[in-house]
């Protein structure tokens, strides 16, 4: 999980918010790798 630590910020307020796509959930997140780069982390989440 530590991965989580280095989400792009405006994805963790989407997160905190209660605002992020319904398929981005903990269990999709420990089944990926998200890239490093918040553009593409962007476009991955966006995406759900």
């Amino acid at each position: 999980m530590i991965g989580l630590a280095f989400l792009a910020p405006d994805i963790l307020d989407q997160v905190a918010a209660g605002r992020q796509p319904v398929a981005f959930t903990s269990e999709w997140v420990k089944r990926r790798q998200l890239p490093a780069g918040w553009d593409q982390q962007r476009q991955i989440v966006g995406g759900l």
